[in-house]
């Protein structure tokens, strides 16, 4: 199991990064950084199960409450621990609940241990890759985005007030990123009252140059989905982060406040190599 926190690097900034391979065609790049705060209260990790499946966690801490901090790490730890136990059912329902049940647990213990901790909240997102098997769920606001042709095929919906709006049909998705109840949350972890009820998706197929961004809010309230297309057509993770990041700076720079922490995951599958004509074929085969 694989925990990074930007807080454990001697960087100043709080800020950290890892780029990882899932299988030869699949690459990943992880971004956290704490932008305008004094600490960056997310927390991110991934482990390798026992059938050789890959889990991805991102958390963010409620920053409103004491301990965000401490409740995103716990949720990443819980979560990935639970992973990681031999009866692990990957993708199902059941692997899907036993890792926000660890989430829960793991938050609820360091409250136990820790009186002053014990308002402390988390979002999570949880996506497994199983062969190219991929499935996703979450509670909160941490986004997941899937591209594939030239769009946004899937997206996450939050578990928000503005996202509730939305489906009411009385604000348009454009408008959650600077939504004045945009922090308002229906569900986290990190309630003793409330168990988690994570949204999970459907199992798909990571396609050929599919794209996958997970982000916290800190990152999605300022690129929106033009941006992260466009930025995802780049094919290349490092690539795509770099103007995705580009951008992000260049309006929270113009922005009066001070903006939240963020965290980003950019990863993609490799395009199938292009088939070669039968000259060509019958050139490599004698040598021509």
């Amino acid at each position: 199991m694989r925990l990074l926190y930007s807080w454990d690097k001697e960087d100043a900034r709080q800020r950290s990064q890892l780029v990882f391979r899932y299988k030869p065609d699949v690459e990943g790049l992880f971004l956290s950084d704490r932008g305008g705060q004094t600490e960056n209260q997310d927390a991110w990790g991934y482990a390798q199960t026992a059938d050789g499946s890959l889990v991805l966690a991102v958390a963010d801490g409620l920053g409103g409450h004491a301990g965000g901090r401490a409740a995103s790490q716990a949720a990443v730890r819980g979560c990935l621990a639970a992973a990681l136990a031999p009866d692990f059912r990957g993708l199902s329902d059941q692997g899907f609940a036993a890792m926000f049940s660890g989430a829960q647990a793991a938050i609820l213990s360091d409250q136990a241990a820790s009186p002053d901790l014990a308002s402390m909240r988390s979002t999570l997102l949880a996506l497994i890759i199983s062969e190219y098997q991929i499935r996703w769920g979450h509670v909160g606001d941490v986004r997941l985005y899937l591209a594939r042709d030239s769009a946004i095929v899937s997206r996450t919906l939050d578990q928000s007030v503005p996202q509730m709006l939305v489906n009411a049909g009385k604000l348009s998705p454009a408008d959650i990123a600077h939504h004045p109840d945009r922090n308002r949350l229906l569900q986290s972890l990190g309630s003793p009252e409330s168990p988690p009820r994570p949204d999970l998706a459907e199992a798909a197929e990571l396609e050929p140059a599919d794209f996958l961004i997970i982000s916290t809010d800190g990152f999605w309230e300022w690129v929106d989905e033009e941006h992260l297309l466009r930025a995802a057509q780049r094919g290349a993770p490092r690539e795509a982060m770099d103007e995705a990041e580009a951008l992000l700076r260049d309006k929270t720079a113009r922005n009066d406040h001070e903006h939240d922490n963020y965290t980003a995951l950019f990863m993609a599958r490799a395009k199938k190599p292009e088939a070669k004509g039968l000259l060509d074929t019958l050139k490599t085969a004698f040598g021509r």
